[in-house]
């Protein structure tokens, strides 16, 4: 049984001269459309062109970051990586040309780029025993928030993050920029207030951490810090003045918003 299906034979003016359909059906001798034999005519030369029956492969060079080998069935790429930028594209992927190491930034970078990560600052002198309380509210969608902070402090404190606690959020707005600044940035689904009232902590603290005098908290390994929120859940971010006078505080959040792929 032959396994030759789905082969179309072109003479040298591309007219299609022969063809065996899926169903292995064609003739034995191949000839061109002038009846001449293709394997025996010096003057006339063929090539095959593979098919699956409805697609026909593509010959493509992968010149620059032009190039889009979206749609293409087939291809020659002279050797350069390609990968998806978005549902409707592919280009090359580029290395750096003193190591040949794959250029790439974080996924965090990413965000950034794509216009879903945000950030919001929050400064506040607190006076001895006196917190400093962030609500954080995560939506009820598919977008989680990823969420990574940085901390300064004039003297000592004592930094919570509770997970689930009771808390009313009073009319203290905290605003969230987007960090990609061209165009027009959506919108943080994240909702973030200071000052909220009617607060019962909870139990679950997942994060807790002294300062010392002038010390700061975060920065560093992202990995380290991050928190994946939950989805439709209150949070309540504090930092306690321990010291017998004022003591100011800097908060910086930053997070981006993913809906898992999987």
């Amino acid at each position: 049984m032959s396994l030759i299906r789905n082969v179309k034979v072109y003479d040298s003016t591309d007219t299609n001269a022969w063809e065996i359909d899926a169903n292995n059906n064609g003739p034995v001798v191949l000839y061109d459309a002038a009846g001449n034999q293709l394997l025996n005519t010096a003057a006339t030369r063929g090539y095959v062109q593979l098919t699956d029956g409805t697609n026909e492969p593509d010959i493509e060079q992968a010149a620059d970051d032009s190039s889009d080998m979206e749609d293409k069935f087939g291809l020659v790429t002279n050797a350069i990586l390609n990968g998806r930028i978005s549902n409707t594209a592919i280009r090359p992927l580029r290395i750096d040309s003193s190591t040949h190491s794959i250029q790439t930034i974080s996924y965090e970078h990413h965000e950034i780029h794509s216009g879903s990560s945000f950030t919001a600052s929050y400064q506040v002198e607190a006076a001895n025993g006196a917190n400093a309380d962030i609500l954080i509210v995560t939506p009820d969608s598919t977008k989680e928030a990823h969420l990574f902070y940085e901390v300064d402090v004039e003297a000592e404190a004592q930094l919570y993050i509770y997970e689930a606690p009771t808390a009313t959020a009073a009319a203290n707005p905290i605003v969230a920029y987007n960090r990609n600044r061209t165009g027009t940035p959506d919108a943080a689904t994240v909702v973030l207030t200071h000052t909220p009232t009617s607060i019962t902590e909870g139990t679950t603290v997942i994060r807790s951490h002294h300062f010392g005098a002038g010390k700061s908290f975060g920065g560093g390994e992202r990995s380290s810090h991050e928190f994946v929120l939950k989805l439709n859940t209150k949070y309540l971010f504090r930092l306690t003045n321990l010291t017998t006078g004022d003591n100011w505080f800097n908060i910086i959040l930053n997070w981006y918003e993913h809906s898992p792929r999987d």
